[in-house]
């Protein structure tokens, strides 16, 4: 069986890490529940990102490692496509992060549902 994607979206400045990241704590030993991590060509670590630089954010896109990219904010975003096959066969939920401009492209490939946090 599939995993169901949930896709968060929202607003810069919402809410949406604080709500993945406490959604994580408390999930964090319950293996139906996966929460994918974007790639960002961010010089600073946030939780739920792999920093990269843009020459390797360049080259994954190339290779087609990724199932979207975005720009926002000066700072190239990707989904990789190894974040939404976890190996764990017990995971049931992904939870990604992701923006609303590859929203529809999103569910149009991989279906889900969306969680759109507000300020």
């Amino acid at each position: 069986m599939k995993p169901l994607l949930v896709l968060v979206v929202g607003p810069s400045g919402a809410g949406k890490d604080s709500v993945i990241r406490g959604a994580e704590a408390i999930l964090k030993n319950d293996p139906r529940f996966y929460f994918a991590r974007r790639m960002v060509t961010r010089n600073t670590p946030q939780a739920g990102e792999i920093n990269i630089s843009a020459e390797a954010f360049r080259q994954h896109t190339e290779s087609g490692n990724f199932a979207k990219t975005w720009d926002a904010h000066q700072l190239s975003y990707g989904l990789p496509r190894s974040e939404l096959q976890p190996q764990n066969a017990a995971v049931q939920i992904i939870i990604a992060n992701v923006s609303r401009t590859v929203l529809n492209d999103l569910l149009a490939e991989h279906g889900g549902h969306v969680l759109y946090i507000t300020a």
